[in-house]
């Protein structure tokens, strides 16, 4: 190859000859909805092992706010009627 002059530019450096680092191939990167997709799964079936958990807490809470029965309670929320003040 002869050799390189840096004033010309012409020839061919032996420096240039040094075997570089070879680059693996790498995978494609995917959507982020495809690289998350365990992770959601994941969260999702946590989140389910707790539901039914949940959902009776919230019955139990809603049935705790409801007014008592009874003919006392029915005659006071008959006498305040649903009329609109004028």
């Amino acid at each position: 190859y002869g050799s390189f002059d840096p004033e010309t530019g012409k020839g061919w450096d032996h420096m240039w000859d040094k075997p570089g680092k070879i680059k693996s191939i790498r995978l494609p990167k995917e959507t982020k909805r495809e690289r998350t997709r365990e992770a959601r799964a994941l969260k999702i079936e946590s989140l389910l092992e707790q539901a039914d958990e949940k959902i009776e807490k919230y019955r139990l809470e809603k049935e705790a706010q409801k007014p008592e029965g009874g003919i006392l309670n029915l005659i006071k929320k008959i006498s305040k009627g649903t009329r609109r003040k004028k």
